[in-house]
């Protein structure tokens, strides 16, 4: 079972035969597929002789045949089968020693016939009978480059609440005990008025508004401790999409005293 597929474009109309793959021993090994001299795409081998269609011009023409050893060998040009044979009663093999040639029929190392007179390209082989719906797609991609792909209008994406720019910043460590405020920056591309809430964990403060716009929001906060890491939420709707972001900062350790309080000869100093 296989496929072969390629875009072939003559050079003249003359006589001979123009070879297109071939791996071919005789008659009865092998295979070639080729233009014949009376301009008709035959391919011969032991699993069946198909010749169908014509190249009659200097013309691109995708060309494909595949062959099914259990059902039919189909040829196609320009995605369409222009005939068909069923070979499942065929018996024998298209098994070659020699090699496996484009654009040529090999004989031996040295010895090369039935050249194709034109240009050959996009050959394709395929282990597997491609449908006709497969080869249909081949042809027109190649052809028809347009219809491989449709370009719409550019979708509009809807807005959704941003939540950004955390003071203090995500994650943050040694932070001020006098912090006295969190901010951030809330924002909607379609200018859609938001419904916000602010929540702390310990509680530290809290704050919610409805119907704002764009712009930075702030909460006071307060009576916070040192070396306590503080996690803070901002929920935010806008009657559709729900934004849901969490942030945590650690304030700062114990600052050291300025003195030393375990020396020894330390005494109290008056001053009238």
């Amino acid at each position: 079972d296989f496929t072969f597929e390629a875009w072939v474009k003559r050079a003249s109309i003359s006589n001979g035969y123009n070879a297109i793959v071939a791996k071919r021993h005789s008659n009865s090994v092998g295979f070639i597929w080729w233009i014949t001299d009376g301009n008709t795409l035959r391919f011969f081998s032991v699993a069946g002789d198909l010749h169908y269609g014509s190249i009659v011009d200097t013309n691109w023409h995708h060309i494909a045949v595949t062959l099914d050893r259990d059902g039919y060998g189909v040829v196609y040009k320009d995605g369409v089968s222009v005939g068909s044979l069923d070979i499942s009663g065929n018996t024998g093999s298209v098994t070659s020693t020699r090699l496996f040639s484009f654009g040529q029929q090999t004989q031996s190392a040295s010895a090369f016939n039935q050249p194709f007179d034109g240009t050959i390209d996009e050959v394709r082989v395929s282990k597997t009978p491609r449908d006709s719906s497969w080869i249909k797609t081949e042809y027109n991609n190649h052809q028809y480059p347009g219809l491989f792909h449709d370009k719409g209008p550019e979708e509009v994406q809807l807005g959704v609440p941003i939540v950004s720019l955390p003071l203090p910043v995500n994650s943050a460590t040694d932070v001020s005990l006098s912090l006295s405020e969190l901010k951030f920056n809330l924002s909607h591309k379609d200018g859609t008025l938001m419904d916000y809430s602010v929540e702390t964990s310990p509680d530290i403060g809290f704050d919610s508004d409805t119907g704002v716009g764009n712009g930075t929001k702030t909460v006071s906060v307060s009576s916070l401790s040192y070396s306590t890491v503080y996690t803070w939420f901002v929920n935010v709707t806008d009657g559709t999409h729900d934004v849901n972001i969490t942030y945590t900062f650690t304030i700062e350790d114990i600052p050291d005293p300025w003195w030393n309080p375990s020396w020894e000869y330390r005494k109290p100093i008056s001053i009238d």
